[in-house]
């Protein structure tokens, strides 16, 4: 991450074109950027003078994105060249900024962790509701990971699996659920996704979808398929 000297009483908005000004980025990337800036100034300027760190739990102001992009556009870099450093300025609190990734390579590139590393579940593990609950030790882990964390970024989100996706948003709603006071019944609204987080960007190429194990595909025999894909040959 590459921080922009700024004067002390910069605005969100005025550090972002900092940056946007510093690097070399397309017309999208600061559409894009701008998309995320707006709320966090909104959200900046009703802070008092003396709180001006932002809160990492969404409330009237919160962001939720979705970017499209081929490989090599850029999207891995917009994310650690400008919103990392956007989002480390003005909230506070170690790993207010986290990304992660369907895949191990894609981690590396967004400097971040895998899905499954970064919500404490294992390769073999259920996606089921009640298999997801916290025990006490992977709750304190889970809180130290993410009780701070106001943007969630979802690289090669196309990769990943909508059972996936969601144990990944319940993880982080029982990680912060006890800190920031949250009602887990609302977890799936818009706003209390993954935990409330203030930000959650999603990010991938629809074209580039996740590998479907040949006993599911329609190169398997179909006398040793599903009833469900037998009826999908007929």
């Amino acid at each position: 991450m590459e921080l922009v000297p700024i004067p002390p009483d910069i605005t969100p908005a005025g550090y972002a074109w900092q940056l946007l000004q510093h690097h070399t980025a397309t017309d999208d990337q600061i559409d894009f950027v701008a998309l995320l800036a707006c709320p966090i100034q909104k959200a900046w300027l009703e802070k008092p003078l003396h709180q001006r760190k932002l809160s990492p739990v969404s409330s009237q102001h919160f962001v939720r994105m979705i970017g499209l992009g081929g490989g090599g556009c850029g999207k891995s870099w917009m994310l650690n060249k400008m919103i990392k450093p956007l989002v480390a300025q003005f909230f506070e609190g170690r790993n207010s900024y986290i990304a992660v990734c369907a895949t191990n390579a894609g981690a590396r590139h967004v400097q971040g962790r895998t899905l499954h590393a970064g919500t404490g579940l294992g390769a073999t593990s259920s996606m089921k509701i009640a298999s997801l609950h916290l025990t006490p030790e992977a709750r304190k882990k889970m809180e130290a990971t993410c009780k701070n964390t106001a943007c969630l970024a979802v690289d090669e989100v196309s990769q990943a699996a909508a059972p996936l996706l969601h144990a990944a948003s319940l993880r982080f709603s029982f990680g912060r659920e006890i800190i920031h006071k949250l009602k887990l019944e609302h977890y799936l609204e818009a706003s209390q996704t993954f935990g409330a987080i203030f930000c959650v960007i999603l990010l991938g190429d629809f074209l580039q979808l996740p590998p479907v194990p040949e006993a599911l595909s329609l190169l398997h025999p179909i006398l040793h398929t599903t009833y469900e894909q037998q009826q999908a040959r007929v």
